[in-house]
């Protein structure tokens, strides 16, 4: 019986330890696309006279609400043209005062539930208030 030569796996176990070297570096960032563009100051009350509930997003690290401020077009937070018709439908006291920048477009408005004009965009921007901490709207 000859004795069988044994194979190094080294080239084996160099290309598989490269290859997870690679794919490490080639994930995916957690950060929104364009973090540089958003600063902005969120302020919820929930009731008339009822202190409000304030958070700053600066969306150049993982903060809870950037993503959802990503998927938000902040043309569906412009004011209700003057004139627009609007359904008469009362959806509850809840204001939020928006003042800042997102992706880089100036954004200072307030979203009430007044009629359906505000609450179409109040629920537009609701994601972005049920994924900060203090938001239970």
């Amino acid at each position: 019986m000859t004795p069988r030569r044994l194979r190094s796996r080294a080239p084996e176990l160099g290309a598989a330890l490269l290859l997870a070297v690679l794919c490490t570096a080639c994930g995916t960032s957690d950060l929104p696309s364009d973090p540089d563009g958003t600063d902005v100051t969120i302020e919820l009350q929930r009731k008339p006279g009822a202190d409000s509930d304030v958070v700053t997003l600066t969306c150049d690290r993982v903060e809870a609400g950037c993503y959802e401020l990503e998927d938000l077009d902040p043309a569906d937070l412009a004011d209700v043209p003057a004139g627009q018709a609007c359904t008469e439908i009362y959806g509850g006291p809840e204001k939020v005062t928006i003042k800042g920048t997102i992706r880089g477009t100036a954004v200072d408005t307030v979203l009430t539930r007044t009629d359906g004009c505000e609450i179409k965009r109040y629920e537009a921007f609701k994601p972005v208030l049920d994924a900060l901490p203090y938001s239970q709207p």
